[in-house]
C-alpha cells in the first residue's frame, strides 16, 4: 500500500510540474505577443494586419505626465473620428488650377496649405472643440516664463519623416533611405530657413518674428524660443511653425551638404520642391500636373484620424464641372459657387439631389471676409475725402444680394460677425450714398 501510495504521489508530483511547466510557457509566448503588440502601437502600425485601425495608438507615459503639469498650456484634443467609423477606400477632392509648389516655407497658397494640413504636422494647434485653447499637434508641452519671453516646447518621441517620393531604382537616392526621426533639429533648421534673407519665399511669414531674439535644440525633442519682447501676438505665431526636414533640404541630389553660403538660395529652388515631404497622416505620392495629386494614409501616424486608404487631388480648372462631378460622385466634396448655388439649391427641382438628400450638404459660416481697399500711394486715393466718396459709391449690399446671394453679413472691418465676442457692433455701417460721394469728390477737386 505504501509503495502505491508512494507510485501515485510522484505521478500527482510529475503532472503537477508539467502542468506548471506548460502554464509558465503559455505566459511567456502571451507576454511575448503583449509585447509585439506594444512595440507596434509605439511605432503606430495596425497591429493585426491593418483590418482594424483605431483613432489613435496609446499615449505614451511621458506626455500624460506633461498634461497633468498645471504650468503645460497645451491640452489633449479628443479622437475626432467614431468608433465604429467606416475606413479604407478613396477620398476624392478637388483644386481649380495647380500648385504653384510645395516647399510649404516658401509657398503660400490655399491649395498648398491644404495639402500641407494633411501631410505634415504643426508645433502646436487650436483645440478643435474650443479654439481659445491651444491642443497639442508635435508638441505635447508648451511652458511660457512669467516674463512672456521664453516658450519652451517638449517633442513627441514617435514622429518620423515619411519616405522621400524618388526613384530608388538606381543607387543615386540610397542616402536617403531608412528611417529619419523628426527632432527639434528640424525646427531649428525650419527657423534657420525662416530668418535666412536668400529665401525670398519665406518673406510673409518672416514679418511676424521680427522681435525674435534667439532659439534652440536644448536636446533632440526639447525646443526653446526666446523673444526681445513680450506680445500676445507670439502665441498664435507658434500655431505656423512646423518641422522642416533638415535630412532632404540641407543636401543637393546625391546627398552632398550645401555651403552653408548658399543654403538658403538652395533651399529655396530645391530640387525636391515638385514634390511634398511631411510627418503627418498622410503621404505625397505623386502630382500630375493638370491631372492629380494623390496622397496615401501613414499608418505609422500616432494621433490616428487619417481613416482613408488614399486622398486624391483632381485639377478642375472647370468650375461647373464641379456640381456634375458631385452627382455622379466622382467627387466627394466640393463647394458651390454662387451661380450653382442659385441653380442647383434656390431655383432646382424638388428631385435635385442637393434638395433631396441624395447629397449631404449643409451651409457653414467663415471667418473670412471681402474687401476693396483703396491704393493711399496713388495720388487719387491720397485724399482721404476721396477715400470716402468711393467707400459712400460701394453699393456692399447689393454685392452681397446679388453675387453672394445673400450668404453673407455686412462687416465694418477685418473681423468676422459671427461668433466672434470682440465684433464692435457699435461702428457704424457706411451707407451707399450717390450724393455724398459727389459733394466729396467735388470738395477733393475731382468734378
Amino acid at each position: 500500500v505504501g509503495l502505491a501510495l508512494l507510485a501515485v504521489l510522484i505521478g500527482v508530483t510529475t503532472l503537477n510540474v508539467w502542468q506548471t511547466d506548460r502554464t509558465e510557457s503559455k505566459q511567456i509566448e502571451l507576454l511575448a505577443r503583449i509585447g509585439a503588440i506594444e512595440k507596434a502601437l509605439e511605432n503606430g502600425l495596425p497591429s493585426s494586419g491593418g483590418a482594424a485601425r483605431s483613432n489613435a495608438t496609446d499615449e505614451p507615459p511621458y506626455m500624460s505626465a506633461a498634461f497633468r503639469d498645471p504650468q503645460n498650456l497645451l491640452v489633449r484634443d479628443t479622437p475626432w473620428l467614431p468608433p465604429d467609423v467606416q475606413q479604407g477606400g478613396t477620398l476624392n477632392l478637388k483644386f481649380g488650377s495647380d500648385p504653384k509648389g510645395f516647399g510649404y516655407l516658401t509657398e503660400n497658397g490655399a491649395d498648398t496649405t491644404e495639402i500641407q494640413s494633411y501631410n505634415t504636422m504643426f508645433l502646436i494647434k487650436y483645440l478643435r472643440d474650443d479654439p481659445t485653447k491651444k491642443a497639442a499637434d508635435f508638441a505635447y508641452s508648451m511652458v511660457v516664463s512669467d516674463d512672456k519671453l521664453k516658450f519652451t516646447f517638449k517633442l513627441r518621441q514617435d514622429i518620423f519623416w515619411h519616405e522621400p517620393t524618388v526613384d530608388y531604382s538606381t543607387s543615386r537616392y540610397d542616402w536617403l533611405k531608412g528611417d529619419h526621426q523628426v527632432t527639434a533639429r528640424d525646427l531649428v533648421f525650419m527657423f534657420d530657413m525662416l530668418m535666412n534673407p536668400q529665401v525670398a519665399g519665406a518673406a510673409p511669414l518672416r514679418s511676424y518674428y521680427e522681435s525674435l531674439d534667439t532659439y534652440r535644440a536644448i536636446d533632440d525633442f526639447t525646443f526653446e524660443i526666446t523673444w526681445k519682447e513680450a506680445k500676445y501676438t507670439h502665441l498664435t505665431t507658434m500655431l505656423d511653425v512646423f518641422p522642416v526636414p533638415e535630412f532632404l533640404y540641407a543636401f543637393d541630389e546625391d546627398g552632398v551638404r550645401y555651403d552653408p553660403s548658399v543654403l538658403g538660395q538652395r533651399f529655396q529652388d530645391h530640387w525636391y520642391n515638385p514634390r511634398a515631404i511631411g510627418c503627418g497622416a498622410y503621404r505625397f505620392v505623386s502630382f500630375e500636373p493638370g491631372v492629380k495629386i494623390e496622397l496615401e494614409r501613414n499608418p505609422r501616424h500616432p494621433l490616428g484620424g487619417n481613416a482613408f486608404d488614399k486622398i486624391v487631388f483632381r485639377i478642375l480648372p472647370d468650375q461647373n464641372a464641379w456640381a456634375r462631378l458631385l452627382r455622379t460622385k466622382e467627387l466627394h466634396l466640393s463647394q458651390l459657387q454662387p451661380g450653382q448655388y442659385r441653380s442647383e439649391v434656390l431655383e432646382g427641382p424638388p428631385d435635385s439631389p442637393f434638395r433631396n438628400g441624395d447629397l449631404a450638404s449643409d451651409e457653414y459660416w467663415e471667418h473670412s471676409y471681402f474687401y476693396v481697399g483703396w491704393n493711399q500711394d496713388k495720388p487719387w486715393f491720397g485724399d482721404k475725402r476721396v477715400r470716402w466718396a468711393m467707400s459712400h459709391a460701394f453699393n456692399a449690399e447689393l454685392l452681397l444680394q446679388d453675387v453672394f446671394l445673400g450668404l453673407g453679413a455686412l462687416t465694418t472691418g477685418p473681423m468676422p460677425t459671427i461668433n466672434a465676442p470682440y465684433y464692435d457692433k457699435s461702428l457704424p455701417f457706411i451707407p451707399f450714398d450717390l450724393a455724398r460721394a459727389a459733394e466729396l469728390l467735388n470738395e477733393a477737386g475731382w468734378k
